[in-house]
């Protein structure tokens, strides 16, 4: 006899949700990271220093902004699945404007990349938030998540390796076609997921303003605005540091910084648990921080006669910390209201995404004044103290684990 709905485990239920989400985020990831993890080779062709990865970044994380803030009336046509996949779309479209090796047609394919991103964190809190309890949503969220280190693991395993084949931009257009086949895989799903929606999504005002509402809220997403600029130069200036600074060839730079992402993977699953069973989110993400900051301070000392043992040791402690926090500060915006999920997720992105837009380029200034990564990454790590210092002022509450 089959089992009552009540007792049927709701992970059974969530499989095709979060294989969903976690594709379509991997997918919107990689267009970006491609053209930051091959910088060192593609800079060289268009004339221009494997810094401008970090205005490349921002670029598309401006875009993810502003597409988050207006994200409430951009979704309110269509199902979260139909406009995850047009996200899915946008995103091998950048990397055919990519492959171009044109400067300006490099700069739309940020634009179009980064509205992508903007469009996939409210459209999958939406899935998620209608197909899991809010007992679940730290292991749910974090699971969902491992998407961003998923996606750069991917890329520093095979886009060097591509690139060495095929060329940077043969590497971009077979990055591409499997990214237009996912698509088309994933439309099989589109119905089921874009009828599983919290009653048709109210209106629930803009997410800047849902998130200026909430002062503790408020300070949870300034801490997340500090750790996600540190991630992202992290993901975006650690190979060029590696290959320009330490002297490491590109494909050993490039799995080491697989490493590193690959860490974060099953680092945000059992930090979901922690913080599900024992600890609360914010206890949580605080403790990520310290050793973010540890870690990113040890990285400065990282040169030429370091061992690359030691580096890939570095890598991994990274890893399991700064890469590992953003699912957390979606699940604690989500468990706010669940019913506002894709609103309240939007906004706390929304402060992630200023992050990534100021604090990259601001490294990439500082490596351009110095000629040092060490003094980039001094810099981010003071930036995650102050992440420190900000979430040690927010208090447990309801709603806030």
């Amino acid at each position: 006899m089959a089992a009552p709905p009540a007792a049927i485990s709701p992970w059974r239920r969530l499989w095709v949700p979060l294989a969903a989400t976690l594709s379509v985020q991997i997918s919107v990831n990689v267009s970006i990271l491609s053209v930051a993890v091959l910088a060192p080779v593609i800079g060289p062709d268009l004339g221009v220093p494997a810094a401008w990865a970090g205005y490349f970044v921002a670029l598309a994380y401006l875009a993810g902004a502003v597409v988050s803030a207006w994200s409430d009336r951009l979704l309110a046509p269509v199902g979260p699945m139909t406009a995850s996949l047009i996200a899915q779309m946008m995103a091998m479209g950048a990397l055919l404007l990519a492959s171009t090796g044109e400067l300006t047609l490099l700069a739309l394919a940020a634009l179009v990349a980064g509205s992508a991103l903007g469009l996939t964190t409210p459209t999958s809190s939406e899935i998620l938030a209608a197909n899991a309890p809010p007992a679940l949503y730290g292991r749910v969220f974090s699971i969902k998540q491992t998407a961003v280190p998923g996606a750069g693991l991917l890329v520093g395993l095979t886009s060097p390796t591509l690139a060495h084949q095929l060329g940077w931009q043969g590497a971009l257009l077979a990055t591409a076609a499997l990214l237009a086949g996912l698509g088309l895989a994933l439309s099989t799903w589109r119905r089921r997921l874009d009828a599983a929606r919290l009653q048709r999504r109210p209106r629930t005002g803009s997410p800047i303003a849902a998130v200026l509402a909430d002062p503790l809220l408020l300070r949870l997403c300034l801490a997340g605005f500090c750790l996600a600029g540190v991630q992202l130069c992290l993901s975006t200036f650690f190979t060029a540091h590696l290959v320009l600074e330490v002297g490491l060839p590109l494909a050993l730079a490039g799995a080491l910084y697989g490493l590193l992402q690959a860490m974060g993977v099953p680092a945000r699953v059992v930090w979901g648990w922690l913080a599900d069973q024992f600890f609360g989110v914010r206890q949580t993400i605080t403790v990520l921080a310290v050793l973010a900051t540890l870690g990113v301070a040890i990285l400065t000392q990282v040169g030429p006669g370091t061992s690359p043992l030691l580096i890939a040791a570095l890598a991994a402690f990274l890893g399991l910390s700064i890469m590992s926090w953003t699912g957390l500060l979606l699940a604690a915006a989500a468990q706010i209201d669940p019913a506002r999920a894709s609103t309240l997720t939007a906004g706390a992105m929304m402060f992630n995404f200023l992050g990534i837009v100021a604090l990259p380029p601001l490294f990439g200034f500082v490596v351009a004044r110095t000629d040092s990564y060490a003094a980039g990454f001094t810099l981010a790590a003071a930036v995650s103290l102050t992440a420190v210092l900000l979430l040690a002022t927010v208090r447990r509450r309801q709603g806030i684990g």
